[in-house]
């Protein structure tokens, strides 16, 4: 990878991207691109890191959610795939397992009766490409005629007029 974290504060961190000069415009602006969702995967990958749990036993409602761990899961971001080791949650007799969303209070004390409502996991995650996930705006060519007719011309863009009214005698 060529996007580093290469310092960390309590409150932030900082990215370090390294962008290759190329023999064309386009070929560095692929790389550039490239190089900046990598440094977006990344960054996402550390929130998402700031935002796991201790692996505390969770309480939802009368039932006890406790960690299988640490698990290595694939989250979609805008830059790409990031894959993050985080608390898995699951009760005492089996079934769904849970990534909490966000920092609990020590014991899971803070947690609502709906703890996991907005966790979204992606296990196979399939990138579209940047062309076909746009919505196309191209008109045909008589799309704009009836609106350049609307447009009125009062002059010239400097406001002079285009004519001389007055005409001095030459002699």
């Amino acid at each position: 990878m060529n996007a580093t974290i290469i310092a960390r504060t309590p409150t932030s961190f900082t990215l370090q991207v390294e962008v290759p000069y190329n023999d064309s415009m386009l070929g560095f602006e692929e790389a550039l691109q490239q190089r900046l969702n990598d440094a977006g995967v990344l960054a996402t990958a550390e929130g998402l890191k700031r935002f796991d749990t201790d692996g505390a036993p969770i309480t939802v409602g009368a039932v006890k959610l406790t960690t299988k761990g640490p698990v290595e899961k694939d989250y979609q971001t805008p830059y790409g795939v990031a894959t993050v080791a985080r608390h898995v949650y699951q009760s005492p007799d089996g079934g769904k397992t849970y990534c909490a969303p966000g920092k609990l209070g020590k014991g899971g004390s803070d947690v609502a009766q709906k703890p996991f409502a907005g966790t979204l996991r992606v296990t196979n995650p399939v990138r579209q490409s940047l062309a076909s996930s746009r919505k196309r705006v191209l008109r045909g060519p008589g799309a704009t005629r009836a609106a350049k007719r609307r447009q009125r011309v009062s002059g010239s863009c400097d406001g002079a007029p285009k004519y001389p009214t007055s005409r001095e005698p030459t002699s």
